[in-house]
């Protein structure tokens, strides 16, 4: 099931941070690494290297159920939040989703400007496109 799609890309950013924001991104990479968990432990991991609110996580943690990015069941007492998909998966997702609206934009993508961000790739990250590219041919 494919719910998420990307709406905006700061270019600016790095990672994941480009499409969410860096809370988004902390909260999601916290329950890749953990699994499932409640608002209260994600809140006290995030609290250990700043200051947020209950409230705060809570209401992003739903932000991101809302966007199909995690999701979240009834626990014992408490809700309990998961991703919805891995990091590979949503990597993939942004990328197509990326890619494919980039090169369907008459007005923005251009030829030349792809050769010449080819350019500024190293031999190897040049090798590994062009073998994926042909991989799909």
């Amino acid at each position: 099931m494919r719910f998420f799609k990307t709406k905006r890309v700061e270019i600016q950013r790095q990672g994941l941070e480009k499409i969410l924001g860096a809370l988004e991104t902390d909260l999601l990479e916290y329950l890749w690494d953990k699994g499932e968990s409640t608002a209260r432990c994600v809140c006290d991991h995030l609290n250990r290297s700043r200051s947020i609110s209950f409230n705060a996580v809570n209401t992003v943690l739903n932000r991101l159920v809302d966007k199909g990015i995690l999701k979240r069941k009834h626990g014992d007492q408490q809700y309990l939040f998961g991703a919805s998909y891995s990091k590979a998966e949503l990597t993939k997702i942004v990328s197509q989703d990326i890619f494919s609206s980039l090169l369907r934009d008459k007005k923005l993508f251009s030829i030349a400007g792809f050769t010449e961000a080819l350019n500024e790739l190293s031999t190897d990250e040049r090798k590994t496109l062009l073998d994926a590219i042909k991989s799909k041919t």
